[in-house]
């Protein structure tokens, strides 16, 4: 889970920095605004690539960006999908809130994205919607008790891995 290590910077560091936006080189391996391929996607046949896509942008703390891409999918979408991948982006912009302090939006986000995420539990897409929606759980806790003047802890942001097809 998390980044490959580096020399100097602990895979923890690493994704502490990506969050936060500092200027930090990154790993060769990471393209700013380009998703590392394969990076925690798992078995992918016969999915959207902008669905793979903006897993991989959100496996990389790039939550605007995984926003960005999903969005686009979704609003070509009709039927039952659609809700999902609108649970999807809002899960993205939650996390995005949280890690700029936005806890107010965060906490509004956690919310509707639950809402919009449940009806397709247990899975859905190749995603484990219970294990994706309690890790999100607990990386927001803290704001869902009230908590305006709150940090995201790196450690539990939750990440998202594909079941095979």
């Amino acid at each position: 889970m998390g980044l490959p290590p580096r020399p100097g910077l602990d895979p923890r560091q690493a994704r502490i920095l990506i969050r936060r936006r500092l200027p930090v080189p990154l790993p060769r391996h990471i393209t700013k605004g380009t998703p590392t391929p394969g990076k925690g996607v798992g078995m992918t046949t016969g999915r959207d690539p902008r669905y793979l896509r903006g897993i991989e942008f959100f496996n990389e703390c790039e939550f605007f960006e995984a926003h960005e891409v999903w969005e686009e999918l979704w609003q070509e979408l009709e039927g039952p999908a659609r809700r999902y991948y609108q649970g999807l982006i809002q899960a993205a912009v939650c996390l995005h809130h949280f890690g700029n302090g936005n806890t107010h939006g965060a906490r509004k986000l956690f919310h509707s994205c639950r809402g919009y995420l449940e009806p397709y539990l247990p899975a859905y897409e190749g995603l484990d919607l219970e294990t994706f929606l309690h890790q999100l759980q607990q990386c927001c806790q803290p704001i869902l008790e009230g908590g305006d003047d709150v940090a995201i802890d790196p450690e539990l942001i939750p990440e998202i891995h594909l079941e095979a097809t």
